[in-house]
């Protein structure tokens, strides 16, 4: 019996061949590659995302453009802003880093650095992965 991440597998390499979709390949490789941290291998996935990202679109494309059946299968992602703190020591999700007052050097949350992204990737509402943090 095959594992249900076996099946998501097959089921995307599959579909990434399929040219009548609407994401591109290296956009559906971001599915597989995000929730393992972008390994060897996935620097196209990694540069697609960051594309996305900057043409102010989701960090991953919908499950459903990438599946053979055009289906989502119980696939789903997660994204926002995150504020970086300490750089990239720890981020705190759904903020961005910001100003307090008119003192340059107090920040909220205390100790944040800078402003990026959080991604997530789930399967049947169970997160697949860790949180995957970026800067633009």
């Amino acid at each position: 019996m095959l594992k249900k991440s076996t099946v998501i597998l097959l089921c995307l390499t599959s579909s990434l061949s399929n040219s009548a979709q609407a994401a591109s390949q290296d956009e559906c490789a971001i599915w597989l590659c995000l929730p393992s941290g972008f390994p060897s291998g996935c620097s196209g996935a990694y540069s697609a995302m960051k594309n996305r990202v900057k043409k102010f679109k989701p960090p991953l494309p919908s499950f459903s453009s990438c599946a053979i059946d055009g289906s989502s299968s119980g696939m789903l992602s997660k994204d926002g802003r995150a504020a970086e703190i300490h750089h990239g020591q720890s981020w705190v999700k759904g903020t961005t880093c910001q100003r307090v007052g008119g003192d340059n050097r107090r920040y909220r949350p205390s100790g944040c650095t800078g402003s990026g992204y959080y991604a997530e990737v789930y399967s049947d509402g169970k997160q697949m992965g860790e949180t995957y943090y970026f800067m633009p």
